[in-house]
């Protein structure tokens, strides 16, 4: 059976033919034939246990691929799209992740105003004041504190606060 791995635009990158082949084996046949994934259209693809460590998967569409515990150190995801992909157990120590689209599920949206203020919702406060408010305050807005999509806002909110300290 083949399988070709196609590009971004439709092209063809790399095809194999073998018996039950599947989308794994085509790619493990790929990076064994140092084939450059940069670019390939991967959406959709079950990636578990196929050995991605330092390749190039720049500008790769990514959408919906599961790396459940996928060993991705040293990887270039740079410009790729990786929505709705799974990601658990994932390792990600020294993966190029400039541009690359990963969604943070958040039940409220999370916008950097400035370098001094940021909006979570329609609540517009300094990052002082949000800090203060996530760790000295029990004052509750529409989610309460002890939930998952609490801890998800945290998250975020420190998120952008981590971009802003960067910057």
């Amino acid at each position: 059976m083949e399988i070709s791995i196609k590009s971004t635009l439709n092209n063809i990158i790399f095809s194999h033919t073998c018996e039950n082949n599947t989308i794994k084996k085509t790619i493990d046949e790929a990076i064994n034939n140092n084939i450059n994934l940069s670019n390939a259209d991967l959406r959709g693809a079950d990636l578990r246990g196929v050995d991605l460590s330092y390749y190039n998967l720049s500008n790769a569409d990514l959408r919906g691929v599961d790396l459940r515990g996928v060993d991705l150190r040293g990887v270039d995801l740079s410009y790729s799209n990786l929505s709705y992909s799974n990601l658990r157990g994932v390792d990600l120590r020294g993966v190029d992740l400039r541009g690359v689209k990963i969604p943070l599920y958040c039940k409220w949206n999370i916008t950097i105003i400035n370098d001094k203020i940021i909006k979570i919702g329609c609540k517009e406060k300094t990052i002082d004041e949000w800090v203060n408010w996530f760790e000295n305050s029990n004052e509750i807005f529409e989610t309460d504190r002890d939930t998952e999509d609490f801890k998800r806002i945290k998250s975020c909110f420190y998120a952008a606060k981590a971009h802003i300290d960067e910057l």
